[in-house]
């Protein structure tokens, strides 16, 4: 499939997502000189360890996966200005804990993983040539996937690969919101011991809830 990027000229990214340890002279020409044309590369989780016969490969990520452990963690944002994580919320997760080598120096690190005194990177982007990529260590299984948090950071890094950076859209305006004191249950697992909320917000009129509305830019509610 690799080898055919050449011949989709309306295709605006690419993501890996993958467990292939080779890659032809032909494919790794190709992925470069798709990348290079200006279109994204969202590499994801076991992509890092993707064709490791390929030093270009992995200078293009911008890291190789080296080894790993698991368990349940929450990756700490380091530039919370970049249009990825701007206003993004950390989130913990079940998930290989990555290790990595082969680090490229010319990339921008969005998100740690601390453990031991150590930040290992997590999450960042770099550009070759004219196109965009992003990879994050996140992803291992649907422990990963069926979380909003992870939701939410890989959209915004697809959006962000392919340069829709200013297509996140901002409240009109971020206003403030009253609580009461409530008893609301709590239906999210575990639900058989979780303690119910003991704050609700207080509604707002139609016209204020509107500009609290999230939505891409050029749409309109």
């Amino acid at each position: 499939m690799i080898s055919t990027l050449r011949h989709w000229p309306n295709t605006k990214a690419l993501l890996i997502y993958a467990n292939h340890n080779e890659i032809s002279p032909e494919q790794e020409d190709a992925l470069l000189g798709f990348v290079s044309r200006g279109k994204g590369l969202i590499a994801v989780h076991s992509a890092s360890a993707c064709f490791i016969n390929s030093p270009r490969y992995a200078e293009l990520i911008g890291a190789r996966f080296k080894s790993h452990e698991s368990g349940r963690f929450q990756a700490r944002i380091t530039d919370p200005t970049h249009p990825v994580t701007d206003g993004l919320e950390e989130f913990e997760t079940w998930d290989e804990t990555y290790l990595h080598d082969h680090h490229n120096p010319d990339r921008h690190i969005l998100m740690v993983r601390e453990e031991y005194g150590h930040r290992e990177p997590w999450t960042w982007i770099r550009t070759h040539e004219k196109g965009r990529i992003f990879y994050t260590a996140y992803g291992h299984d649907e422990r990963t996937w069926s979380n909003p948090g992870f939701h939410r950071l890989l959209e915004r890094g697809i959006r962000w690969s392919v340069g829709e950076v200013d297509t996140f859209g901002k409240p009109d305006s971020p206003g403030r919101f009253e609580y009461a004191e409530a008893t609301v249950p709590y239906y999210d697992e575990p639900w058989e011991t979780a303690e119910p909320q003991t704050q609700m917000q207080l509604p707002l009129t139609a016209e204020e809830s509107i500009k609290h509305l999230q939505i891409p830019k050029g749409f309109e509610v």
